[in-house]
C-alpha cells in the first residue's frame, strides 16, 4: 500500500498511467449525456420547424374555409382537404390528425401529429406537436371609403362618441390602427355605414353593421398628390409670397377675396378671424392659410364657387395653418370639380410637428350649431379632424369624405358622409373601397 507521502512523491506521469481505466470510464460517462443533449437540441429544432409547418397549414385551411361561404359540412370538409393537401409533402410526421368545426362565421381547424426523434430517441421515441387556427369571414365594404383614420398604432384613431349620429350608408369607414381599440364608439351615438373595419380591434356596439377587426391596411390613396411640389408641377404655386399679412378680423360684411381664378392662389400669412356678425366670401381658387382660420359663433364664410382651403406647415416664422369653426359659426365650402384640386375642399399634406404618435400634432375642429356644409374631401393625413357640437353637419352635402390621422366625431348632431355622385364629374377622386381577403385569422 502506498502512503500519502509516497503518493506525493510519485511522478505525475505514473499517476496518469495508473488511472487510465478510470479516465476512460469517466469520459464515457460524460459522453453519453453530451450526445443526448445534442440530440435533444437537434430534435427540438426539427420539432419547431414541423410545428411551424403545421401552423401554416391550419391557418391557410381555416382562411379558405371561412371565406368559402359554403355550408357547415362543406366548409369543414374543405378545410380538412386543404390541410391534407398542404401536409402531403411532410412525410416525417406520423399519426397526423385534423378536425374542423364551424360556429356561425368562425371556422376552427385543429391538427396534431407525432414527430419521430433521431439522436434523442434513447429517451423519447417521438415528440407530439399540435396547432390550432380560427378564422372568420370578413364583411367587405359595399361602397367607396368616406372616412380613413390613417394613424397606424394609436388608440381611437376613429372615434364616434356622444349622442350624435354618423350617417355614411353609401360608403365605408376604416381605421388603419393596429391598436386593440383602433375604432371605438360610445355613449348613445349611432354610426351607420356600408361597413366599419379596423386593422386592429374595435370597441363599442354603436356600429351598424357591426365593426370588423383585423382588416387589411388601406394605403393613403392621395399620398403625394397634393404636396407643394406636386401642385407646382400642375401649375398651382402654393409656395409664393404673402397676399395678406395683417391677420384680418372680419366684424361685418366684408368684400370678397378673389384668388384670381381656378388655378390661382391667395395666401394669408397670419390667419383670418370672422367674428359674430361678420361675413366674407371666397371666389374660385386656392386659399392658403398660415395661422388659424377661425369662424366664431355667428360668423360666416362662404366659398361655394369652387374653392380649396390649403393649410400650410409651420416654418419660416409662420405658424401652421388650422381650421376652427366655433359653435353656431357657419362654413359653406364647395371644392372645384375640375383641375388639379378637383374634389379637394381642405388640404394639409404636411404638419411640421407630426410624429405619428398617440397625440395629434394639430386638430381641426368643426362645431355644429350654425350652417356647416362641405362638398369635397378633407385631406389632413398628419392632423386630427374633430366634428362635434349640437348642430347637424353636411345635411345637404352631395359629397363629403375625410382622410386624417385621427377622425373624431362626437356631440349631439348629425354628421353626414357621402360618396361622389356621377354628376360631379370624372375629376373627383373616389377613394378606393376596401379590398383584401374574404376572411381573417382571429387572435
Amino acid at each position: 500500500m502506498i502512503g500519502p507521502i509516497a503518493m506525493l512523491q510519485r511522478p505525475l506521469k505514473s499517476l496518469v498511467r495508473a488511472d487510465d481505466g478510470n479516465v476512460g470510464i469517466m469520459f464515457a460517462m460524460l459522453l453519453v449525456p453530451s450526445l443526448l443533449g445534442a440530440g435533444v437540441a437537434v430534435d427540438y429544432g426539427r420539432s419547431a420547424m414541423a410545428r411551424q409547418a403545421l401552423q401554416a397549414s391550419v391557418d391557410s385551411a381555416a382562411l379558405a374555409a371561412a371565406g368559402s361561404k359554403l355550408s357547415t359540412n362543406g366548409s369543414t370538409a374543405l378545410a380538412e382537404d386543404i390541410f391534407s393537401a398542404n401536409m402531403k409533402g411532410l412525410t416525417t410526421l406520423k399519426n397526423l390528425q385534423v378536425t374542423a368545426s364551424k360556429d356561425g362565421a368562425v371556422i376552427t381547424v385543429a391538427a396534431s401529429a407525432n414527430l419521430p426523434t433521431t439522436l434523442a430517441s434513447m429517451i423519447m421515441p417521438s415528440v407530439k406537436i399540435s396547432a390550432t387556427a380560427k378564422a372568420k369571414a370578413r364583411t367587405a365594404g359595399s361602397g367607396p371609403l368616406c372616412i380613413i383614420g390613417l394613424n397606424a398604432h394609436a388608440d381611437r384613431t376613429v372615434r364616434i362618441w356622444g349622442t350624435g349620429d354618423l350617417v355614411a350608408t353609401s360608403c365605408a369607414v376604416h381605421s388603419n390602427s393596429d391598436s386593440a381599440i383602433g375604432m371605438v364608439s360610445g355613449g348613445s351615438a349611432t354610426a351607420k355605414a356600408a361597413s366599419f373595419c379596423s386593422v386592429g380591434g374595435t370597441d363599442g356596439n354603436r356600429f351598424t353593421p357591426s365593426a370588423q377587426s383585423q382588416c387589411p391596411k388601406v394605403l393613403d390613396p392621395l399620398a403625394g398628390k397634393y404636396t407643394i411640389a406636386a401642385l407646382a408641377a400642375k401649375g398651382i404655386t402654393i409656395d409664393k409670397g404673402c397676399d395678406n399679412t395683417s391677420g384680418p378680423v372680419i366684424k361685418n360684411d366684408a368684400p370678397p377675396y378673389n384668388a384670381g381664378g381656378a388655378n390661382s392662389v391667395y395666401v394669408f400669412c397670419n390667419g383670418l378671424t370672422v367674428k359674430s356678425g361678420g361675413s366674407v366670401s371666397f371666389g374660385p381658387g386656392t386659399y392658403v392659410f398660415f395661422g388659424e382660420l377661425l369662424i366664431q359663433a355667428g360668423g360666416r364664410v362662404t366659398a361655394t364657387s369652387g374653392s380649396t382651403l390649403f393649410l400650410g406647415a409651420a416654418g419660416g416664422g409662420r405658424a401652421a395653418g388650422s381650421l376652427k369653426v366655433q359653435a353656431k359659426g357657419s362654413l359653406e365650402l364647395t371644392a372645384p370639380t375640375t383641375g388639379p384640386l378637383a374634389g379637394m375642399a381642405l388640404v394639409q399634406p404636411v404638419v411640421t410637428a407630426y410624429t405619428g404618435g398617440n397625440t395629434p400634432a394639430i386638430t381641426h375642429q368643426m362645431i355644429g350649431g350654425g350652417t356647416i356644409n362641405v362638398e369635397g374631401i378633407m385631406y389632413t393625413p398628419q392632423a386630427k379632424l374633430n366634428a362635434t357640437g349640437n348642430g347637424d353637419i353636411n345635411t345637404t352635402s352631395q359629397y363629403f369624405a375625410a382622410i386624417a390621422d385621427f377622425v373624431d366625431i362626437e356631440g349631439n348632431g348629425i354628421f353626414k358622409m357621402t360618396k361622389p355622385p356621377a354628376s360631379l364629374g370624372a375629376d373627383i377622386p373616389e377613394i378606393t373601397s376596401i379590398s383584401g381577403p374574404a376572411a381573417v385569422l382571429m387572435k
